[in-house]
């Protein structure tokens, strides 16, 4: 529509003898509009508004322009009748067309958040489950139980365990907020500083009371930013771990939080016997990644610890010590009586995994190494690659 209105305002807007002066006030025009527009749009109102509902309000400034554009009375009125509807539609309409095309057979659309970063929803399923997707994609639960670990939490309680001593962590992405919420019950923890992109977790984390908790914690810092970015503007930050709950390996942008670039600027920030603890959503080749930085790898279900100095093996009554020591923010014990020996239990049957013990043969080819420039997991070993075909 574009391409055929240009051409258009072009012989409109030159009906006079200086021609080409015209045509440069067209084009300026357009320059002008391109270049203020995403600045408008990107940086103001889809902080405000929806995505439809600005689209609704770009054709009502649209209509405006024209309403003083236009000559004829009769039209006029029609255009301004018109910029009444937009206005109204722009409130209404656009919430239940998202609402109705966010349903789900066998889960109840609970919530949904919108912002330039996309959608967040929170679906409750037949299990009672509050499952959170983000951008149409499985993003967790809302679930800090160990015994109902419909979430694989128990790779959050991992940590307590091998790092019972932590007091300065950073996590990169809040997402539903569970896996930080256990950080906190950790009575050694001093300071938790996380890192995320989407202000709409954050508000996420509000709207439910077990998690609201969280942001109350004074030892809970949040940061709105890029947790890569962040990292390169405090290059002096250390850490005795950092925790990243990464989104699936195929997605958009996973590499910039996978790659061996990344693994070794977050080296750069780890205490001298640091680690990095990351979901690889079943990719091996982050753990060959890893390799390639650290010199101690392990595999814990989907995640690879990779550490600056050796793990100590795990037992059952180091984890039985570590979680009696676990605690709310209330001074309640996470586990009773009742339930620490299922939760010790749950974490014991899946032991730490050394780098030389990982079965790769399932991969069906050699590992790579993950490089910001060849960003395979996003495309040549992406969703819809054929090894992905094969294992999803």
């Amino acid at each position: 529509m574009r391409g055929i209105v240009f051409p258009i305002v072009h012989h409109l807007g030159s009906e006079n003898k200086k021609t080409g002066a015209s045509i440069s006030n067209v084009y300026f025009a357009n320059v002008l509009g391109c270049t203020i527009s995403p600045i408008f749009i990107g940086f103001y109102l889809l902080d405000i508004f929806t995505t439809q509902q600005t689209y609704l309000i770009i054709i009502a400034i649209t209509l405006i322009t024209a309403f003083f554009c236009l000559q004829k009375a009769v039209v006029k009125v029609a255009d301004f009748a018109l910029l009444v509807i937009v206005v109204a539609t722009a409130f209404v309409v656009p919430e239940k067309m998202i609402t109705a095309l966010a349903q789900k057979e066998n889960a109840t659309l609970e919530r949904i958040i919108e912002n330039k970063h996309g959608f967040i929803q929170v679906y409750t399923n037949e299990n009672n489950d509050k499952l959170v997707l983000g951008g149409n994609a499985y993003d967790g639960m809302l679930n800090v139980d160990l015994n109902h670990s419909h979430n694989g939490i128990e790779r959050a309680y991992l940590i307590p365990v091998i790092a019972p001593k932590a007091k300065n962590i950073l996590v990169i992405g809040l997402s539903t907020g569970s896996w930080v919420r256990v950080l906190t019950t950790m009575p050694e923890i001093e300071s938790i500083t996380v890192v995320e992109l989407n202000p709409g977790y954050p508000k996420l984390v509000t709207m439910y009371s077990e998690m609201q908790h969280l942001l109350a914690d004074k030892r809970v810092h949040l940061i709105t930013d890029d947790g890569r970015r962040w990292l390169n503007k405090n290059p002096n930050s250390k850490f005795d771990f950092i925790l990243m709950n990464t989104t699936f390996h195929w997605r958009s942008y996973s590499s910039n939080l996978l790659s061996q670039q990344f693994q070794t600027l977050a080296k750069e920030h780890l205490a001298e016997d640091g680690f990095i603890y990351f979901n690889t959503t079943s990719s091996y080749d982050a753990f060959y990644t890893s390799k390639s930085v650290f010199p101690y790898v392990y595999q814990y279900l989907n995640m690879s610890l990779a550490s600056l100095k050796p793990i100590p093996e795990m037992t059952q009554q180091s984890i039985t010590s570590t979680f009696a020591k676990l605690k709310w923010d209330g001074g309640e014990p996470v586990f009773n009586a009742q339930n620490l020996t299922q939760g010790v239990e749950r974490i014991y049957k899946n032991p730490l995994i050394p780098y030389d013990k990982i079965d790769f043969s399932s991969l069906g080819r050699n590992p790579e190494i993950i490089r910001d420039e060849n960003m395979i997991t996003e495309y040549k070993y992406g969703l819809f690659s054929d090894e992905s075909r094969k294992r999803f």
